[in-house]
């Protein structure tokens, strides 16, 4: 009986091993899958540790969360810079005079200089 209970506990350790084993195994490859997510979103490195890949929301959804969360920041700082003057955006368009302009929208073929862009409507 003593040896019956004996080989009882041992099986039951190696069922209880082989159970944490298995769940290690499913979350190291649950990570790594989110961590591809993760690294395709370029969100900071240090908030990986943030997502539970165990968790019922989906790492999906975590992911989505953070990356809201990571550009009302940087929106936030970009406020703050313009709000104390320290930011200035930089225009991206070339100042033309009207005769420039009607010269370029009367050319039968635009060239790429000149700024226009196609529709592909025809």
């Amino acid at each position: 009986m003593k040896l019956f209970k004996a080989q009882q506990k041992q099986i039951s350790e190696l069922a209880n091993s082989v159970t944490t084993l298995t769940g290690n195994i499913t979350t190291s490859s649950k990570q790594a899958s989110a961590k591809v997510l993760f690294d395709n979103a370029k969100l900071p490195e240090k908030w990986f540790k943030r997502i539970d890949v165990n968790s019922e929301i989906s790492v999906e959804d975590q992911i989505k969360e953070l990356a809201e969360e990571y550009a009302e920041i940087r929106q936030s700082a970009v406020t703050d810079e313009i709000e104390n003057g320290n930011y200035t955006p930089q225009s991206q368009v070339k100042d033309r005079s009207e005769k420039e302009w009607l010269d370029i929208m009367n050319k039968e073929e635009a060239g790429e200089s000149s700024g226009v862009a196609s529709l592909g409507i025809e």
